[in-house]
């Protein structure tokens, strides 16, 4: 992991962990909120992804060094439905999940160097290169609250972060294709915490990580989200917030030697409905 991505993560904690005590010395409402979900749409500002590697391996080959949007003209902005929420099981135990899936295109004409692409290679300043780049996540988590009151509550989460990837590129004029598409299912660690600013208002975040490193193999995962809520109604309301996605995963074995990076970041708006007020909370 770089010294900035590191220090990130070691923020991101430090702001959770922190900033929680300070924020539980009032008494409020209970929101319902057994179980809940959030419907809205996601507002990708900044999607990147760059790919490297220098063996013959999956769908690229021969050291070849890809910036999706700045080398193949994919879109980095676009805005995508998403789906989030939880139930709970009892005071302590919750469950969260999310979806959502990205579906990048663009069309370019190709650099001054060639494009190794699988089985084909693409020659420099081909006109008219089609890409995509699709990425559908599925996020479920089991939380444990250490800290649950009407007020505020704080707890530490373990699951798992699916990215379903699919990836392709065409070259109509000189008629080449080809395309692959893979899972990758990350276990992933964090940490939520929820505040109840007013009897309205409330606060929520969540960051869930992954770091490993086996052998030559080195990856890391980021995705921390941060929220602000309006309780409009008693069981129904809206919010908005922001999300970040950061994913780096590093090769260098002898056969194969490469990275990968891929970051989403972007606002949220939804609606949300909470029912069935947990008994503790009564």
């Amino acid at each position: 992991m770089s010294r900035n991505k590191a220090t990130l993560v070691r923020t991101q904690w430090l702001l959770m962990v922190t900033l929680f005590p300070l924020l539980v010395h009032a008494q409020e409402e209970p929101l319902p909120d057994k179980f809940k979900i959030e419907v809205g749409e996601f507002f990708v500002t900044r999607a990147q992804t760059t790919l490297s590697l220098a063996a013959t391996a999956g769908i690229f080959a021969a050291g070849t060094l890809l910036n999706f949007e700045e080398d193949l003209g994919l879109s980095s902005r676009e805005s995508v439905p998403r789906i989030d929420g939880y139930y709970r099981f009892g005071k302590r135990s919750r469950m969260d999940f999310s979806y959502f899936n990205i579906k990048r295109s663009g069309i370019a004409t190709t650099g001054d160097d060639p494009i190794d692409f699988g089985d084909i290679t693409i020659p420099p300043n081909t006109p008219l290169v089609q890409s995509f780049f699709n990425e559908e996540v599925y996020k479920a988590t089991y939380g444990l609250s250490f800290y649950n009151v009407p007020k505020a509550e704080f707890g530490l989460s373990a699951g798992l972060f699916i990215a379903k990837i699919g990836v392709g590129m065409t070259a109509p004029t000189i008629d080449v294709s080809d395309s692959a598409k893979g899972t990758a299912p990350l276990p992933v660690v964090g940490a939520y915490l929820r505040y109840k600013i007013s009897r309205r208002w409330s606060f929520a975040a969540k960051g869930d990580f992954f770091y490993l490193v086996v052998g030559d193999y080195e990856g890391n995962l980021t995705d921390l989200r941060l929220n602000l809520e309006h309780q409009t109604w008693k069981n129904v309301g809206f919010g908005f917030g922001f999300n970040g996605i950061q994913t780096s995963l590093k090769a260098t074995d002898g056969d194969l030697t490469g990275s990968f990076d891929n970051t989403i970041s972007g606002f949220q708006a939804y609606v949300f409905g909470a029912l069935g007020a947990a008994k503790y909370q009564r």
